[in-house]
């Protein structure tokens, strides 16, 4: 139900400019507090995967206000928050806007606060029959970014990850499920 809702509520021309933002920002901050913070760190993988400087922001540091004083103005700030929203999201959203950069936020419905301080905001119903709200729509919208984003970077996302790999390989630090049963995996 959430994901049929999810096509419903972003346009194709939405997702797509979202990306573009994305792809061409000179920096691109993440944040996500609290259940929105699984979805935000998954995004901000993902994009690192692609591009350089994107930057996971969070509480754990207690440096929530230093790291929003990097945030330069042409830089992009991606607002992830669902119910009950998180103060310090707002807060965010408040400095970022002030400081001239450009929000993304994903959220729920137009009337969520983060909505009021976007440039763009993609929706993401979470519904659910349980106590527990869905998440569903959220990773299916920053999966549908992170697609399009690859697409718009071409070559440059290639390339990205290919030394991203390069660099994985050197330090040895995926293993093949064939290697994942072995006793010893020191160096070989």
């Amino acid at each position: 139900k959430n994901l049929a809702q999810l096509m419903k509520l972003n346009s194709e021309e939405t997702v797509y400019k979202a990306a573009t933002m994305l792809a061409n920002a000179p920096a691109v901050h993440v944040l996500g507090l609290r259940s929105s913070f699984a979805p935000a760190y998954s995004l901000a993988f993902g994009l690192g995967q692609i591009r350089q400087r994107v930057y996971l922001m969070d509480l754990s540091s207690g440096l929530l206000a230093e790291q929003a004083k990097r945030v330069a103005s042409t830089d992009l700030m991606v607002l992830i928050s669902f119910p009950r929203y998180v103060r310090e999201s707002l807060l965010m959203a408040q400095e970022a806007k002030a400081s001239g950069c450009e929000i993304l936020a994903i959220t729920d419905s137009f009337s969520s606060p983060l909505t009021m301080q976007a440039d763009i905001a993609l929706l993401a119903p979470f519904e659910s029959s349980s106590f527990f709200n869905s998440t569903i729509a959220m990773y299916g919208i920053t999966n549908a970014l992170l697609v399009e984003t690859a697409q718009i970077m071409g070559d440059k996302g290639v390339k990205e990850l290919e030394r991203l790999s390069s660099i994985e390989q050197r330090w040895k630090l995926l293993i093949s499920s064939e290697d994942a049963g072995r006793p010893n995996l020191k160096d070989d």
